[in-house]
């Protein structure tokens, strides 16, 4: 159970603020998603378990071969331009493919951060909307 770091009360699984004082919590350690597993979240019609942020890992991955496999296609076609280039042209041409490597794998790496903080936000959205609701019950009479 997690503890408020300024106030040492007991705060509910899933919450992002502390209950008592309002101060932020820690985010919550990684947990199994609802028992579905990947193929029952590939399949969930109502989009309420995410399998984006379990993948990005292999998506990373294979970006960076993809774009490895482009940059070596370049070099290979820059090869074969040789007797044509000088010395000078082929530096540049291998240069660049290097640089385009190392550009296109920050932005993918960008990109995919920017869609984990979007995921992020949407479970922190749900654990104050919880929060909210259980407010509610609390001040509302039965």
């Amino acid at each position: 159970m997690a503890v408020c770091r300024q106030c040492n009360s007991p705060a509910g699984r899933g919450d992002a603020f502390c209950a008592v004082c309002g101060a932020a919590l820690p985010p919550p350690a990684p947990v199994a998603h609802d028992g579905r597993g990947f193929w029952g979240s590939l399949f969930d019609l109502s989009f309420q378990d995410f399998i984006t942020p379990r993948i990005v890992r292999i998506l990373f991955v294979a970006g960076m071969v993809l774009y490895g496999l482009l940059a070596f296609t370049y070099l290979v076609f820059a090869a074969s331009m040789s007797r044509f280039l000088s010395g000078g042209a082929m530096v540049g041409l291998f240069l660049g493919a290097a640089v385009g490597f190392v550009v296109a794998v920050v932005m993918l790496r960008v990109g995919l951060e920017l869609i984990i903080v979007f995921f992020n936000m949407a479970s922190d959205l749900k654990a104050l909307r919880r929060r909210d609701e259980e407010g509610r019950e609390d001040r509302c009479p039965s």
